[in-house]
């Protein structure tokens, strides 16, 4: 079974001007702003330094940030194309092409090399196989 992150556990993007912003509000809010803020995330105030600093790209504290100054919900992260590509490959999927990746999962994890190519070349030949109509949803 696949999990799904809650919007707080998900990891944003943080730019420039995002940082600024968050700079400018605890700046606003004055003294015991950022050790409120790292108390309410929970996190270390060392955490949020970091995350506000130059070399900060991307932070799962972003959404917990927004609550606490009562912004509303960050946008969510976009996934990337291959992401979008495989859920639209796996939406499209037969049953038995949805079994077989099932199956190959945990045969797959852990191996290299030469086998490991083996059964993926073999999986990627099986999904090349158009899916019987009638198989779909079993």
């Amino acid at each position: 079974m696949l999990a799904v992150a809650k919007k707080d556990d998900l990891t944003y993007p943080t730019t420039e001007q995002w940082k600024s912003g968050v700079a400018e509000e605890l700046r606003r809010r004055g003294r015991g702003a950022q050790s409120a803020l790292a108390k309410f995330i929970p996190c270390s105030t060392g955490q949020l330094t970091e995350m506000l600093g130059p070399d900060g790209k991307h932070s799962r504290y972003v959404a917990r940030v927004h609550a606490f100054f009562g912004w509303p919900p960050p946008m969510p992260p976009i996934a990337s194309a291959d992401a979008g590509e495989l859920q639209h490959q796996y939406q499209r999927m037969s049953a038995a092409q949805l079994k077989l990746m099932r199956d190959l999962a945990p045969i797959v994890a852990g191996k290299s090399g030469a086998e490991a190519l083996r059964l993926v070349e073999a999986a990627v030949e099986a999904f090349r196989r158009p899916g019987n109509e009638n198989d779909k949803g079993r």
